[in-house]
Parts: structure tokens; sequence; C-alpha cells
């Protein structure tokens, strides 16, 4: 991932909205660049995240049983 010196100057310091919820662009210089790698071992099998209607937070789906 890279951020761009534009990209730090328009978001650095800012509130942004992120599917309903507030976050903010921190840990990150200008025109600095990230790596990210799959150097992660899977802990399971993958599991579908939705968001909850009405609240705030996420749950797992659930998977009908076979």
């Amino acid at each position: 991932m890279h951020l761009s010196v534009a990209g730090y100057l328009l978001t650095a310091g800012s509130v942004l909205d992120a599917a309903g919820m507030k976050t903010m662009l921190a840990g990150w210089a200008p025109a600095e660049t990230w790596w990210l790698n799959d150097v992660l071992a899977p802990a399971g099998e993958p599991a579908t995240w939705t968001a909850v209607p009405g609240r705030h937070g996420w749950q797992v789906q659930a998977t009908a049983v076979p």
C-alpha cells in the first residue's frame, strides 16, 4: 500500500467516514509504502462477516449444516 504525498496532505488529522463509522489516517508518513504479504498462517475455515443492521459492529454469518 502506498500513501502519496497528496493523499497524506488531504487526509492526515482528518476524521474520515468508513461504512457509517469514523476512522483516521494514523501511523503513516508521506510517500510511505508498506508491502503486505501472506506471512500469516490460516487459523481455521474462512468465515463471512456482515454488518449488523441498526447496530454498530459485525457478526459471522451462520452457515448451513449439511
